[in-house]
């Protein structure tokens, strides 16, 4: 999420489009229907294997906040540092790292560039591409130099081309190789990568996974990567939101059937229920809901920069751990440890607000006024995160271990049930984030940084050191490499 409306140059984007208007030709959305509706096939978690190195037993969530290239520079860092953590093999095993137990990667904006490109490339990914292919790279001067092209200006008058397009045709093109879903689904293994968006119908958070393109009616498997990183990086102001369209038809309607009828539903998933429920025609009570698209109301989902919801993409890791893939693994026994590992590039730069005598404008005080509600969504975010995932299940491991230390000392015979496990696996919350760095001056030159696609090469190499070393550094991260010794 951008900190600033990034560069003058990149608002002309938006000038540029708002300037030329629209020519009224048909909007041309990059998303295909759906043919069947299968719950079971698609990009979805429980479609991929856990690998050769990886296992249920040591389950690991990465999350990448937003912050442009700053924030994409920290994960990096921390998937080197994850990279280089090993994990000490059985005697029939090979060689494993941390990395290697990655199971999901939930990012949004900045962050979820890293995110689509490891999940695309994996190891290749980090030896030195990702340097030199994006974070090295003016993406800035670039999509300025797009804009330019005449094809582009002359497509920029139609609304079927708007200013996300140029966007997310330089991503595809230039970063990800043009690259589909389809990849990541026929690699069929772990780590499930979740890139968030922000839907704008019901201002609630949009995945770019089958479970969300079911209420299309779409199929995700031909959407580019490179679409999906401009949604969720599809800054207010400066980038105009990013258009799918709904398709009705058998699909869809098996699809709302399907979630509008589970009972369970809205306390699995309140968020697609939400969506769905609002997606069907009102009805006045008197007759049964009709579980198909109200077409005329419902053409086109529109998707913005996902750091407006949830700037730290921890969201997904929050409602899989009540409600989906990594509370049914719990409930079943399977994880031993869970792990999350919040990378936060949040900064906080100086301000000389204070200093001038007439009061801000308009723009000023609407952009501050966006950006304090992220921030403080954020920090309430991280504040549930350690309450659930760390407080709270310690807490109640704690009494489960002192009541059945009292039900054996008072009833021998029930020893077999006082040493069952524990409902909640051991937990492991580590949080990457620049207000942990010791050095002052090294904190205070990362305040300062721009939220932008651009960055000194210096200043890149800076941010991968730190989140390299703020992971080793921090202490439920010793206390992890220790367990897994």
């Amino acid at each position: 999420m951008v900190r600033r409306l990034w560069h003058a140059r990149l608002l002309a984007l938006g000038a540029t489009a708002a300037l030329l208007g629209h020519a009224g030709c048909s909007p041309h959305c990059r998303n295909e229907p759906l043919e069947v509706y299968d719950p079971n096939a698609g990009y979805r978690f429980d479609v991929l294997e856990p690998g050769l190195a990886n296992g249920d037993q040591t389950f690991v969530c990465l999350t990448f906040s937003g912050g442009g290239t700053r924030a994409a520079a920290l994960a990096y860092g921390v998937l080197l540092g994850l990279r280089d953590t090993p994990i000490a093999p059985s005697d029939d095993s090979p060689r494993r790292t941390l990395l290697d137990e990655v199971d999901v990667i939930s990012a949004v904006s900045g962050g979820a560039f890293i995110a689509a490109a490891y999940g695309l490339w994996e190891a290749q990914a980090l030896d030195g591409r990702l340097e030199r292919d994006l974070l090295y790279r003016d993406v800035e001067s670039d999509l300025f130099s797009s804009l330019w092209r005449p094809q582009n200006l002359l497509r920029l008058g139609s609304v079927a081309f708007d200013t996300i397009d140029i966007a997310a045709t330089y991503y595809d093109e230039e970063l990800f190789e043009r690259q589909t879903y389809t990849a990541l689904l026929a690699r069929r293994q772990r780590p499930f990568i979740v890139i968030n968006a922000t839907n704008m119908g019901i201002d609630r958070r949009f995945e770019f996974t089958q479970d969300d393109f079911d209420l299309l009616g779409s199929d995700l498997a031909s959407v580019p990567l490179g679409l999906a990183v401009a949604a969720s990086s599809a800054a207010p102001v400066v980038f105009s939101p990013l258009r799918f369209r709904y398709y009705t038809g058998p699909p869809l309607c098996s699809v709302l059937e399907a979630t509008l009828t589970d009972t369970d539903g809205r306390q699995r998933n309140a968020r697609r229920c939400e969506w769905a429920a609002s997606l069907v025609p009102r009805t006045d009570g008197s007759s049964p809901p009709r579980h198909e698209l109200d077409a005329p109301n419902h053409r086109y989902l529109y998707l913005m920069d996902g750091g407006v919801v949830d700037n730290l993409g921890v969201s997904y890791v929050l409602d899989a751990y009540r409600h989906g893939v990594i509370r049914r693994r719990i409930d079943d026994g399977r994880i031993n440890r869970l792990v999350l590992i919040m990378v936060n590039a949040t900064n906080r730069q100086p301000s000389d607000i204070e200093r001038h005598e007439s009061s801000p404008g308009i723009l000023t005080a609407g952009v501050k006024a966006l950006f304090n509600g992220i921030d403080h969504n954020s920090a309430a975010l991280t504040q549930l995160v350690h309450l659930r995932l760390a407080k709270l299940p310690r807490h109640s491991n704690a009494l489960c271990a002192e009541c059945n230390e009292r039900l054996q000392a008072s009833c021998p015979s029930a020893a077999e049930a006082a040493n069952s496990a524990s409902r909640y696996p051991e937990t492991f919350v580590i949080e990457v984030c620049f207000r942990d760095l010791t050095d002052p001056r090294l904190r205070d030159r990362f305040d300062r940084l721009e939220t932008s696609l651009a960055l000194p090469r210096g200043d890149v190499d800076a941010l991968i050191q730190a989140g390299q070393s703020l992971l080793k550094a921090h202490p439920e991260f010793r206390r992890l490499e220790q367990a897994l010794r």
